[in-house]
């Protein structure tokens, strides 16, 4: 078991947990309004229940190839919120945190 690539897929978990029981608080703490109940269910569906599998998948297979794969998947979510940052404009400071905070995932779970 890799203690390291572990902790990456918690985060993940964690997130999960979240955004199943709290989506109000996802949703503020990312910067968007769902409209009515639809958008609360797809908080609980991507930011709970995508997490959540996701991250509980890698915890139960402990596989290099599984982190691996997560781990991509996070720094794509850093290049996506760069790309962000450059074409959009939004020189926010939650920005350019959430590509520290996804950078830290990715390298958590591509440790090797």
């Amino acid at each position: 078991m890799n203690v390291i690539n572990s902790i990456g897929a918690v985060v993940f978990v964690v997130l999960g947990l979240v955004g199943f029981f709290f989506p109000n608080l996802i949703a503020k703490f990312v910067g968007i309004i769902p409209c009515e109940g639809r958008g609360k269910s797809e908080i609980r569906a991507t930011y709970g229940g995508v997490f959540l599998g996701v991250g509980a998948s890698a915890l139960y297979f402990q596989e290099s190839h599984v982190f691996t794969a997560v781990g991509i998947g996070w720094a794509l979510a850093a290049v996506g919120r760069i790309l962000g940052i450059l074409v959009d404009k939004e020189y926010h400071k939650l920005n350019f945190g959430g590509v520290l905070f996804e950078i830290s995932v990715a390298i958590l779970l591509l440790w090797r």
